[in-house]
């Protein structure tokens, strides 16, 4: 995980990498739409791969990375606690539309054991669906195979914005005794999943917790 950034004048600049993330979303056809991301950490959000590739700082950019070399930025700074989420964010999140049926999600499950992010037809975070939720499903098995994802998620609040700091992000996990976390904007569109693994790796290889 390569260190989160922030505008600081008067340090030494050098090109930075930022990682391009991948959000994947399972249609009711089966189909999946691909999105690339980048979190930009001078403008403190996620943004499309493409457009972070054409910005005047961009000085590289690969269907891995983006090489940035903006003027006021420093890698100076690495990922502490109050970081934003969104720099920790999974490197895929594979999602499902609301209208995804439970047979479709159980085959899922295998792929995202911790729980499948459900959005609605715009993109917006609904909630999670995991197999231990569906297996305390209230219905037959046949009818919750049928239902949608929209009906059967759960966790509508474990998300946070995605410039929220780790550190609340962590809290929100304890809170609820969860290991996950959906990273949104402000309209609620799902632009990545956060576990606690992927923050403590983070705050790990940046140094701030001692290995």
């Amino acid at each position: 995980m390569k260190p989160a950034l922030l505008p600081v004048s008067g340090r030494d600049v050098r090109p930075v990498r930022l990682p391009v993330r991948t959000r994947e979303i399972v249609t009711a056809g089966g189909s999946r739409v691909r999105a690339l991301e980048v979190f930009c950490p001078a403008r403190r959000q996620s943004i499309q791969a493409a457009v972070c590739g054409a910005c005047e700082h961009a000085s590289a950019c690969s269907s891995s990375e983006v090489v940035c070399d903006p003027p006021g930025i420093t890698s100076a700074l690495d990922l502490d606690p109050e970081a934003d989420a969104g720099a920790a964010a999974n490197a895929t999140t594979t999602c499902a539309r609301s209208d995804v049926v439970g047979a479709t999600l159980v085959g899922m499950i295998p792929e995202l054991p911790r729980g499948v992010p459900v959005v609605d037809d715009i993109g917006r975070f609904v909630g999670f669906v995991s197999s231990a939720h569906l297996a305390k499903s209230p219905f037959p098995w046949r009818v919750t195979m049928a239902m949608a994802a929209g009906d059967l998620a759960f966790g509508s609040s474990l998300s946070v914005h995605e410039t929220a700091p780790l550190s609340s992000a962590l809290r929100v996990m304890a809170r609820h005794a969860v290991r996950e976390v959906a990273l949104v904007d402000g309209a609620g569109g799902l632009h990545g999943v956060l576990t606690d693994l992927g923050a403590l790796r983070a705050l790990v290889g940046a140094g701030r917790i001692a290995r």
